[in-house]
């Protein structure tokens, strides 16, 4: 499995809430009885791109196509120091001017979490580098039992100026999860399962993917790979998925105002048949309150 089964990935390695009018003031009162889970970060080495792409880690994107410099500004690549040594990689997005929305599995068990936003092509000087010094895990995350509430926020240590964050799913637009509609996602890597990473970020077009489908494409595949409708997305076919280390980052409706639907958790190999990728989906009350108020401390 990968991604979160990718909490596995990072110990193999050793081991983005837009808070925008309009959604703020309903995000807030959601968030109201929500604990946080609070994770002190150390100062960790300065981003080093040499270092992140001999990772092979990276958001590896099956299918796509390269993305033209600039062309998702919001995106984060992240360079996690682990709890113990090493250096896993993930993906993640800005959420507000000092906020990042990533996978919780990809920040449970780190030291330090050095960033780039901004940044097409990882071993480039593009986008903004950022230090986290602090993250937020849901405190319902425990990915030694299944990969339910898989999602983390990491606050920064000062903010991103002149990038505009993403937006994230709301209520009103549960269609944007309507089996068959496409949505994309974005990262670095390989091309294909166990491939070797590439150094310019990509990005694909996959389909959504029924509830019921998803349930029963998992249903005997362990309770760690358990699909829960009511928290997570499925999204892609064969031939188009995300891969191995893509955790944290975006499912995403592209266009002039893109949207957070989901974030990158888990699945089984990459652009397999009857296994699509699973999302922790944004909009899910308990998760998207989480996120506000997380983004808000």
């Amino acid at each position: 499995m990968r991604r979160a089964l990718s909490a596995m990935a990072l110990a193999a390695l050793l081991a983005a809430v837009a808070v925008v009018a309009g959604v703020q003031g309903t995000a807030r009162a959601e968030a109201r009885g929500v604990r946080l889970h609070h994770i002190a970060l150390q100062r960790g080495p300065a981003f080093d791109p040499a270092l992140v792409h001999a990772g092979g880690s990276g958001s590896q994107i099956v299918g796509g196509k390269p993305v033209p410099n600039g062309k998702y500004p919001f995106m984060a690549v992240l360079q996690v120091g682990v709890r113990g040594g090493g250096e896993a990689l993930c993906g993640g997005t800005l959420i507000d001017p000092d906020s990042v929305l990533t996978a919780a599995h990809c920040v449970v068990d780190a030291r330090s979490v050095t960033l780039a936003v901004g940044r097409t092509v990882i071993t480039s000087r593009q986008g903004r580098v950022r230090r986290a010094v602090a993250a937020y895990v849901h405190p319902r995350y425990d990915g030694a039992r299944d990969n339910r509430y898989d999602v983390a926020v990491l606050k920064l240590d000062r903010p991103v100026r002149g990038i505009k964050p993403i937006r994230l799913s709301t209520a009103a637009q549960n269609y944007l999860e309507r089996p068959g509609r496409l949505l994309m996602v974005a990262g670095w890597g390989t091309t294909r399962e166990n491939g070797s990473p590439s150094d310019r970020m990509r990005a694909a077009a996959v389909p959504v993917v029924s509830d019921a489908a998803a349930k029963r494409d998992y249903a005997h595949e362990g309770p760690q790979a358990r699909f829960f409708p009511t928290l997570m997305v499925a999204a892609g076919r064969r031939g188009r998925d995300a891969c191995q280390g893509d955790s944290g980052g975006p499912l995403f409706k592209a266009g002039r105002d893109p949207v957070e639907v989901g974030i990158v958790s888990y699945g089984i190999g990459c652009a397999r048949a009857h296994y699509p990728g699973v999302y922790t989906e944004v909009n899910s009350p308990g998760i998207r309150s989480f996120i506000v108020r997380a983004a808000a401390r």
